[in-house]
């Protein structure tokens, strides 16, 4: 056979092969099932367990060995990932149930990583062999598929019993798609599923009474439940979760004893953060940080407190300035008739309660046919006890099996099914009293399948029968809230002036971005600034650690810095790049001033000068920030092709003189200029021509400071001609 070749344009292949590999991303590996709550590596594993009875009451037996057999039969990819899967499916503080019950080191708190799979055993837990894989002997309950090399079945989804994707949550990317599910309360939800049967239009707010928060297994306290409504709403959002404490002392000092952490948050992680906020002196009272966990108190952190100290102003430092409080982004994606899509609380619910009615159907149907066929055999066992006589002769006489089951078959009409029974048949079990064996398991089928057709032919006796169930495993399952609920917000971000430790230091900032703070000592043992070949001073000055730096661009941009977070280094070093604290500049953007400010300079204000003439004053209070301090915030309207040409820190009115390019000239007071917000562009200074711009501006304390060149004139004119 001619081989041919086929010249296609690369751009279209790759399209074409990026798009499979994004389809088998998306539904095969990082997302999971909205039915089972499960990723297929999750699923396979799960299953592969079960079929070798690797089950809750069986010994445990190698991870390897299960892992073995995952990747032999059903996953062909590294064994890393199987047992990374089985890992987290066995760990408490990442799932609220855990599926996989592991014996030895399977991780920690800390984020140490678990022992080798040779090492530890496993087999899987109570919940999985009762109410996730307990309807996979059963034909036609959910739909199975050929495993990779077609030489086995696989489940493509459990029959679970419980919403296991909002129970125990899930995390994944996927090519264009990100999942971040928190773990919730299994009784909870089970009681929600149960009132959304009842109740198939409910709300997402009827549904939060019953599950009005995620409940982490690492604890903690979630406050602000009461606007989680559009959150649950939409399926996206987030949640504040903190860690929750409780305080002890004794004659010499205070105790903070935090006994749980944020949910997915490392031990060591919060630990490090504490002893660097102690060893900076970040906060006066704190003396020192140390972790006392142990077996008895898994999450046992505490923070050393002076006997005065305020504890609520050093708590609401640690919350805002320690990941001890974190926002918990939700965001809800699963996989649902095979496409990746986004819902709300009810959604999911209604997804997972349709699917339960269908696997709960096809297991009725499939017991009404098992026990339909048993109650066939059985009448034949009683009409051949009836029979007997006649029916034993006829097999002595038959040409083997096949003869007599033929030979009864026509002279009494059994069919074959019972034919077969029959000839199979040990004769001491037609004794009389099997018989009556016989005839009660005829009147406990005949019983047990109208029960059946009627929850088959029902819908409202299917329901009440499946909320029993549900019931059933609430009862067996639900575990106390693990993560308390507080429906107000709380305020603990707000960083507290009075948590710092007031010194007298000097701030430096160059023209290059450099900044830094020194000591007085360094300071005064050093006479030279240590500033770059090149670089100048925008702002050398002394101030404290309590105080603030307002730092302006050209682009009508500012930062507010806490002079405390700036580092600490020597007055002969160069000092730390603003990148290197996250500081991100637009092309052209360049530093122009800088200001010390205090949290009390309520009177104190910003005045501002752009090169298309506008001038604007706003209060130095309007600029305070709380968060993301090295992040720029706008401090003007501002367009593209316009610059700040400068600006000043004022306490009392002073005399601003403007000249335009053709050396026009006024000033005025300004006192004149209205003080307004930050988000405003501002009022004339000087009235421009057309495409003109304000080629200088300058500042004075009294109106005799001013050059002679500049007149008085009201606010907003055209500025005089050079005389």
């Amino acid at each position: 056979m001619a081989e041919t070749i086929e010249r296609v344009e690369i751009s279209d292949v790759a399209e074409e092969r990026f798009g499979d590999f994004a389809k088998y991303s998306i539904q095969s590996r990082a997302l999971p099932d909205v039915r089972d709550g499960l990723k297929p590596v999750q699923r396979r594993s799960l299953y592969a367990m079960s079929e070798s009875g690797n089950v809750s009451d069986k010994p445990y037996r190698k991870s390897a060995r299960s892992v073995g057999e995952v990747i032999g039969k059903y996953h062909p990819h590294g064994d890393s990932a199987v047992y990374e899967a089985m890992v987290r499916m066995s760990q408490p503080w990442k799932v609220a149930m855990p599926l996989i019950d592991m014996h030895g080191n399977n991780g920690s708190l800390d984020g140490d990583s678990p022992a080798a799979m040779r090492y530890t055993e496993a087999r899987l837990s109570k919940i999985v062999t009762e109410c996730m894989t307990n309807g996979l002997n059963k034909k036609g309950v959910v739909p199975f598929a050929d495993n990779f090399d077609d030489t086995e079945k696989e489940p493509v989804v459990f029959p679970v019993q419980f919403p296991n994707l909002l129970v125990n949550g899930a995390t994944g990317i996927s090519v264009g798609y990100k999942t971040d599910i928190p773990p919730h309360n299994l009784g909870e939800l089970m009681d929600a599923c149960i009132h959304l049967r009842e109740n198939p239009t409910a709300t997402t707010e009827e549904i939060m009474r019953f599950v009005p928060a995620p409940d982490f297994p690492t604890g903690g306290i979630i406050s602000g439940a009461s606007s989680l409504v559009p959150v649950y709403e939409t399926g996206k959002g987030d949640i504040k979760v903190r860690a929750r404490y409780r305080v002890e002392e004794d004659k010499k000092r205070k105790y903070i004893i935090f006994e749980d952490i944020p949910y997915e948050l490392k031990k060591s992680v919060v630990v490090d953060k504490l002893k660097a906020i102690v060893k900076e002196k970040q906060v006066v009272g704190v003396l020192e940080a140390r972790d006392e966990s142990d077996l008895k108190e898994p999450i046992r952190i505490v923070v050393e407190c002076a006997k005065d100290a305020d504890l609520r102003v050093i708590l609401g430092y640690l919350f805002s300035k320690t990941p001890l409080q974190k926002d918990y982004k939700m965001k809800l994606l699963a996989i649902k008739d095979g496409k990746p899509v986004e819902m709300g609380i009810k959604a999911v619910l209604q997804a997972f309660n349709d699917f339960r009615t269908e696997t709960r159907r096809n297991e009725l149907v499939f017991d009404k046919q098992k026990s339909e066929r048993r109650l066939h055999v059985v009448e034949g066992f009683l009409r051949l006890a009836d029979n007997l006589n006649a029916v034993v002769p006829v097999i002595q006489e038959a040409d083997g099996k096949a003869g007599a089951k033929q030979a009864i078959m026509e002279r009494f009409g059994f069919t074959e099914m019972q034919a077969e029974e029959i000839v199979t048949l040990r004769l001491h079990r037609l004794s009389k009293t099997d018989k009556q064996v016989y005839e009660k398991e005829k009147t406990i089928l005949t019983t047990a399948l109208k029960a059946l057709h009627i929850l088959l032919t029902n819908e409202e006796e299917l329901n009440k029968h499946i909320i029993k169930m549900y019931e059933k495993v609430k009862e067996a399952f639900a575990i106390p809230r693990r993560t308390e609920v507080k429906m107000d917000e709380e305020t603990w971000d707000v960083v507290k002036v009075d948590t710092i430790k007031e010194e007298n230091v000097v701030v430096s900032l160059s023209q290059e971005g450099y900044i830094k703070r020194s000591s007085m000592r360094s300071y005064s043992s050093t006479p030279e600034n240590g500033l770059n070949s090149g670089d100048s001073e925008v702002f050398v000055g002394q101030t404290t650690t309590k105080e603030n730096i307002l730092v302006f661009t050209n682009k009508g941009r500012y930062l507010y810095i806490p002079v405390h977070e700036i580092e600490e280094e020597k007055w002969k070093d160069v000092g730390k790049n603003l990148a290197g604290y996250g500081t991100e500049f637009a092309e052209g953007e360049t530093i122009i001033r800088a200001f010390p400010v205090s949290t009390n300079d309520k009177e104190k204000y910003i005045v501002m000068a752009k090169s298309n003439g506008l001038v604007k004053q706003t209060k130095v209070a309007d600029h305070e920030v709380t968060r993301r301090f090295f992040s720029f915030y706008q401090a003007t309207k501002i367009k593209e092709e316009e610059i700040v040409v400068d600006v000043w820190l004022v306490d009392t009115p002073m005399w601003m003189g403007c000249k335009d390019e053709k050396g026009r000239s006024m000033y005025f007071c300004t006192e004149e200029i209205p003080v307004t917000g930050i988000k405003t562009g501002g009022v004339k200074g000087i009235n421009l021509e057309k495409d003109g711009n304000l080629a200088e501006v300058l500042l004075t304390v009294t109106e005799e400071e001013m050059p002679e060149e500049y007149r008085r004139r009201e606010r907003g004119k055209k500025g005089f001609a050079v005389r």
